[in-house]
């Protein structure tokens, strides 16, 4: 409620003829770009020259799970009294033909101008289908399903601490009436993103009077070099990374199961549906410690760890924290 307050204190002090006629809406242009590499390695560049803030949103899409479609919705806030250019940069995978997908434009309010206006959002109910109707993937792809990661470079924007920009997505579907869904805000990009991360995941399948659960994970390669990380200052980043899942019990604090090794290419996401099952976790164990760890490269990882009603496909997810500790 302070936050709100502190707005419409800003927005009553704007003069009432700048009101009216501020723009409110979202606009999307943008161009599909191959190699996606070298056009978001410039954007990571910016970054890392502190000329830009980057915010990582690790899972954008649109897919059927388990005969239910989900759509991504995405905020994106200028929250400073500047407005400022906001580019982005999509790469995400086909689900149907796994052909990749890469997209770069702008984000702006509706209007002539191309910034995103001081004090406010813009807002897509549908992200891909926003990128279909403007014209940067075929109704095809669409329809095909899309999954992958965005990130976002508010220009300009350098403060030490962060915070002038920021970015949320939600994963949602309408299944039953409604909008259930997951949300994820955006990760800012630093010099010192994680190779390793570390999740709590549940599983409570046909135990009695608790909600039935199930555990899936989504990771995305960020593709940005950790550093003080393998490379160092002015490394190259790999092409792709060998992430090793591993779990330990809750209960006996023991590794548990087996591990699984899996290859991301850089700036892609990888989900892994029921990870119980995928680590061979044995059913008298409802609760683990999931650690993602790379393996081969040097690329940043992000993950969210995501329960699953059963009955309903209600999800709820966490960012996995960090664990190069």
């Amino acid at each position: 409620m302070k936050k709100l307050g502190a707005l419409l204190l800003v927005l009553c002090a704007i003069p009432a003829a700048a009101a009216v006629t501020r723009p409110s809406a979202s606009r999307i242009t943008g161009r599909r770009v191959s190699p996606a590499s070298a056009v978001r390695a410039h954007a990571l560049a910016k970054i890392q020259a502190a000329t830009g803030l980057g915010v990582n949103n690790p899972v954008i899409g649109r897919l059927v799970g388990n005969g239910v479609l989900y759509r991504t919705s995405v905020d994106v806030e200028n929250n400073t009294n500047t407005a400022t250019e906001v580019d982005f940069f999509l790469d995400a995978t086909d689900l149907t033909t796994g052909a990749p997908i890469s997209v770069t434009g702008l984000i702006a309010n509706n209007g002539p101008g191309t910034l995103l206006d001081f004090y406010s959002d813009v807002h897509y109910d549908d992200f891909i289908d926003a990128l279909r109707q403007n014209g940067l993937i075929t109704q095809t792809e669409e329809n095909d399903g899309l999954l992958g990661s965005m990130l976002l470079v508010f220009d300009g924007f350098n403060s030490p601490k962060g915070g002038q920009g920021s970015a949320q997505a939600r994963f949602y579907s309408e299944a039953f009436g409604g909008t259930i869904g997951v949300a994820a805000k955006g990760t800012e990009i630093t010099v010192d993103n994680p190779l390793s991360l570390v999740g709590v995941f549940r599983k409570t399948l046909n135990e009695a009077d608790t909600p039935q659960l199930y555990a899936n994970l989504f990771l995305n390669n960020v593709g940005e070099l950790n550093n003080p990380g393998p490379g160092g200052p002015g490394g190259t980043v790999s092409e792709t990374d060998t992430v090793r899942l591993s779990a330990y019990s809750s209960s006996t604090g023991q590794p548990i199961g087996t591990t699984r090794d899996v290859t991301i290419a850089k700036y892609q996401v990888t989900s892994v549906s029921d990870i119980f099952a995928q680590l061979s976790i044995p059913t008298s164990e409802d609760t683990i410690l999931v650690f993602a760890d790379v393996v081969d490269g040097n690329a940043a990882i992000e993950a969210l760890a995501v329960e699953v009603d059963n009955t309903t496909k209600d999800g709820s997810s966490v960012e996995m924290g960090r664990a190069d500790f």
